[in-house]
Order: structure tokens, then sequence, then C-alpha cells
């Protein structure tokens, strides 16, 4: 049985552990986010004014970007490989200080302090996003789809790589 994932929210500090049978153990789904990795992206069948573009790191890592109603809502990286992993987590937490920096509405002030003083990252493999401050002017309906896209998207990818 493969890890489960980590899925960090850096805003908030959320952490999930994900298991592969969230997708796995419903093949119709499994095979739409499949279908979504192969292809890069696009919009989500099932919810269409939800779109992700993946930017596969070749056997190492991705990098995700989720829109909802064309704007964009959020960033992440899935890093799966551990030789990697630090490398990946520093430039996500880049990522989370920069926009910090320059007006994210929704830092939470200890994922702040913590971005300065975490050096590990967590186990591979793991999901790490940044919410961006379209997501306040989601309804919460909405805001629950990005995150089971991102978590299925996630599975899809890791599966795929076992090929």
């Amino acid at each position: 049985m493969p890890n489960p994932i980590s899925h960090v929210t850096l805003n908030t500090g959320h952490t999930a552990l994900v298991p592969h049978s969230f997708l796995t153990d419903h093949p119709p789904l499994a095979k739409m986010f499949k279908t979504l990795v192969q292809s890069g992206g696009g919009a989500v069948p099932t919810a269409p004014h939800i779109a992700i573009d993946i930017v596969p790191q070749p056997n190492v890592a991705a990098t995700l970007s989720l829109s909802a109603h064309s704007t964009p809502c959020v960033v992440g990286t899935l890093c799966y490989d551990p030789k990697f992993s630090a490398q990946w987590w520093q430039h996500l937490w880049g990522t989370f200080r920069k926009m910090a920096d320059v007006g994210l509405a929704f830092p939470h002030p200890l994922s702040i302090a913590l971005a300065d003083a975490l050096s590990d990252a967590p186990q591979t493999p793991w999901l790490g996003v940044v919410l961006l401050n379209s997501m306040i002017s989601l309804d919460p309906e909405d805001c629950g789809l990005l995150a089971a896209v991102e978590e299925n998207i996630a599975i899809a990818f890791l599966e795929l790589q076992k090929r």
C-alpha cells in the first residue's frame, strides 16, 4: 500500500493525510482524474467551472494551479521523490512568503512564523498548496470542490507514475 499523501495548506497550517483509496476505490473518478493528468489538466468534467493546470517535473514532482470560474485560486506542488523533497518544499515556502509579502489576504500568522523556521518537508509524497486571494469570493461548495480536486489529481498523478 503506498504512503498516504500529506496535504498541507500553507495559509492555514491545515494538514491532512490522504490515502490513495480516497480515489482508487472509485474507478470512474479515478479514470476521469487520470485522464486530466495525462492531458496536462483542463476543466473537471463533473464540475466544468473548476479547471486545473499540471506541469510535471519528470520523476520528481509536479506543479499545480487550480481555478474556479476562470479565476486562479490555488497554486501548489506535489513532490514524490524524497531526494528532492527539501528543495521543492523550500521553493513552495518561498512562493508563499513572496505572496504574503505582497498582500496575500489570509496568511496564517503561525504559517508565516514557521516559514522562516521550518526546514523539513513532510514525508513524501506531499502536496503543498497556497490559497490565493480569490478564494475569499468563492462559495463554500467551490472551496470544497477545489480541495477534493487537488487531492484527487495528486493521487491520480502518483498512480500514473507507478506504471
